[in-house]
């Protein structure tokens, strides 16, 4: 048995119309944002951080070769009796030594960030795509039978309402403000035409 719609204001429903459209706009316009830096994410672990370290790992260890050959030197020159600490080239070679180290670190994390991000990305589009649906498809059907809803309503609302009836008595029947002509008295004979008084 279907049931009657308990609409109370019609005001109310337009205004719940306009934030379920605010909230649709709003949605797609957050899942846009997230999947922008979501792919800006995995492009710097897959293309910028995956280059760079291979990179300074290598120029770390030529300049390490350099350092310790430098280093060599001065020691050499030392024992030939020259005055020399070396202590600067000590310095290099450690320095460079830590720094080959850090980029050989950061492409193992780099990989292990990789196959993360992979992960969460994959997550997330597949999230992302169940609410890209529901937005794109259930909310404009929404919206769209609200519509109908609403217009409905405004054509009832414009309806004039309807005119009252005769008023009953208390015998049940409708009381008139005159008697026609040909209708019985009161007593239930036929109403005289002419005057009582001849």
């Amino acid at each position: 048995m279907k049931k009657a719609a308990n609409v109370k204001s019609l005001d109310a429903l337009r205004a719940f119309r306009m934030e379920l459209k605010r909230y649709l706009e709003a949605t797609i316009g957050a899942l846009e944002s997230l999947k922008v830096e979501s792919n800006k994410a995995m492009t710097w672990i897959e293309q910028d951080r995956v280059r760079y370290w291979p990179n300074a790992a290598k120029r770390a260890s030529d300049e390490l070769v350099e350092a310790r050959n430098a280093l060599l030197r001065c020691k050499m020159a030392a024992m030939e009796g020259q005055s020399k600490s070396c202590v600067d080239e000590k310095k290099a070679v450690e320095r460079l030594t830590a720094r080959q180290r850090h980029c050989e670190q950061q492409i193992k994390v780099t990989r292990s960030w990789r196959h993360k991000m992979r992960h969460a990305t994959e997550e997330f589009d597949g999230k992302a795509a169940r609410l890209s649906h529901y937005v794109e498809n259930d909310l404009p059907k929404a919206i769209a039978a609200m519509d109908r809803m609403i217009a409905s309503l405004e054509k009832y609302a414009e309806k004039a309402p309807p005119t009252a009836g005769p008023i009953a008595t208390s015998s049940g029947h409708s009381s008139n403000s005159s008697q026609p002509d040909g209708e019985t008295g009161l007593d239930g004979s036929d109403a005289p035409s002419g005057d009582p008084s001849g």
